[in-house]
């Protein structure tokens, strides 16, 4: 059967995506896009509930300092990555050396067995810089002369994982490993939950099957897909869903103000804009910890994000902005959730057509919409949950990527194919294996435990502790040691970090130890609770 003729705007569109993919290059504007569609995730549905535990000043207090920090550690990956990048390319022969002595280890040369030539480099700069004759032959050796800027560009995506078997020692990137592992998995799991229980509770049970099981296998089909290409394939579905994010938020905030009228026509002169506001109770931080890490939580992706990116130098302002953009925005939310709905006595929301009273404010933001007046922006805000099969498959696609840098070099070194595979192709069957092999996991225990608050507590506490803040500072320190030794003091690298000195490390390093110590107290007091209490 012939298909129909190809009308020319169809044409023309393909043809653009075509040309698009096929630079593997991301605009300034499409990283600002991932940024916020990572930040956006779950935010909106758990932070209002914690800072109606914590309180509102020292909810956005501790927002503030949770994104100024995970701010300086984005930018000393972004550092990391640039400085790896720049090594690699003055000694690969050193590098290829380590990897063959260490044929257990991922390393920067995954997957090949010649020294890579230079090619020619789009640079920072308006003009495309050309890697010279000289230029190649000291790339190509090991003498220590000063690597020039184009060698900084970050055009090898290095993961996390690949940048910590290269710079830290064995038992670290184990470690490092480890909680990646974890941290995604947990990730990935409440994606898939959150998800597969809005719909579940709106269609109930389906005879005597739970329906359930039903969605998250809908789910399942809809993300796995989806995972097998890179970020610039997602980029259709992420710029949907930021428009529909976007709406959710200004429906929130709608409602928000609709159920403050309602509350200051009943309550009349009793009531206070100020008095919901006033709350400040330490003792809940728990609940504002795990939320915090979750929502500015994009450093296992920062690879992805940015070695795509054209100009690199955009990177850190991308994410300031987006960073800076978020806090404003879950400020106000936050804000007019605890004015709305903060100590209201009706604590259970009634799902009925019929008209309800605004109900106290729930753990999860969506439930405490029901009695909007217009019922369809009530069930769009119901189905919020929905909207992470747009950020699933960004996780999965940086866990297929680690687990693939993890395992593939410890594959029998007698079957060369499996260091010959095509990784730019969507469908090598390496790519396929490892996408599967990181999807499986989370799906499974979503099918098994639909009460995942625990991996939430553990990944959020520790392991997205240890990834935001642990991670990127032994990294920086030692990819500037590693330049120091190789060039000399005196070189400089064009993608440092604008909190180079060495004050900014240990203000991280004493907010780590702050946030480790409370974080053990609390969980040896009895009774003490996590993220959510029941």
């Amino acid at each position: 059967m012939e298909s129909g003729p190809i009308s020319p705007l169809m044409s023309i569109l393909i043809n653009a995506r075509r040309a698009y993919l096929s630079t593997d290059h991301c605009p300034p504007w499409l990283l600002f896009v991932f940024v916020i569609n990572m930040v956006f995730g779950t935010g909106p549905l758990t932070l209002p509930f914690a800072f109606g535990e914590a309180g509102f000043i020292l909810g956005s207090l501790w927002m503030l300092v949770i994104m100024l920090l995970a701010f300086i550690t984005t930018t000393y990956q972004v550092e990391t990555c640039a400085a790896v990048n720049a090594l690699r390319r003055s000694f690969p022969a050193e590098f290829i050396a380590n990897y063959r002595k260490q044929a257990k280890r991922p390393s920067l040369y995954l997957g090949k067995t010649s020294v890579p030539q230079p090619q020619p480099v789009e640079s920072d700069e308006d003009e495309e810089i050309q890697v010279s004759t000289e230029t190649s032959v000291l790339l190509t050796s090991t003498s220590p002369a000063k690597p020039i800027k184009a060698d900084f560009e970050i055009r090898e995506r290095l993961e996390v994982g690949t940048l910590a078997e290269a710079l830290l020692p064995s038992w670290l990137s184990k470690l490092t490993h480890g909680c990646l592992i974890l941290y995604m998995f947990g990730c990935l799991a409440i994606f898939a939950v959150s998800a597969s229980e809005a719909v579940s509770d709106d269609i109930g049970s389906i005879g005597s099957l739970d329906s359930y099981y039903l969605c998250l296998s809908i789910f399942a089909l809809i993300v796995i897909p989806m995972s097998f290409g890179n970020f610039q394939n997602t980029q259709h579905i992420q710029l949907i869903v930021v428009v529909l994010r976007g709406l959710t938020f200004c429906f929130m905030l709608i409602a928000s103000a609709h159920a403050i009228f309602i509350r200051q026509t009943a309550e009349g002169d009793n009531f206070s804009f100020v008095s919901p506001l006033t709350t400040f109770d330490v003792s809940k931080t728990p609940y504002l910890l795990g939320n915090s890490i979750f929502v500015f939580m994009i450093h296992h992706s920062v690879a992805s994000l940015i070695t795509p990116l054209r100009p690199h130098r955009e990177a850190n302002r991308i994410v300031y902005t987006a960073y800076s953009v978020s806090l404003v925005a879950y400020i106000v939310l936050c804000g007019t959730a605890l004015v709305a709905f903060q100590g209201l006595s009706n604590t259970k929301c009634q799902d009925s057509d019929a008209a309800a009273a605004p109900c106290a404010l729930q753990k999860l933001y969506n439930l405490n919409f029901f009695f909007f007046e217009w019922k369809w922006i009530a069930r769009f805000l119901y189905f919020y949950p929905v909207l992470t099969v747009a950020t699933f498959p960004l996780i999965s696609i940086t866990l297929r990527n680690n687990l693939r840098q993890l395992l593939l070099p410890s594959l029998p070194r007698s079957f060369p194919q499996f260091y010959s595979y095509n990784k730019n192709s969507e469908w090598d069957p390496f790519n396929i294996a490892f996408t599967f092999l990181a999807v499986t996991p989370p799906l499974l225990i979503a099918f098994l435990n639909r009460d995942v608050q625990q991996i939430v507590s553990l990944t959020g506490a520790f392991a997205g502790l240890f990834i935001m803040f642990v991670v990127p500072c032994c990294l920086v320190v030692q990819a500037r040691a590693q330049l120091a030794k190789k060039f000399g003091k005196s070189v400089k690298n064009p993608f440092h970090s604008p909190f180079r000195h060495r004050n900014w490390l240990y203000l991280v390093a004493a907010w780590i130890l702050f946030s480790l110590a409370f974080n053990i107290w609390k969980i040896s007091v009895p009774g003490s609770c996590w993220v959510m209490c029941n």
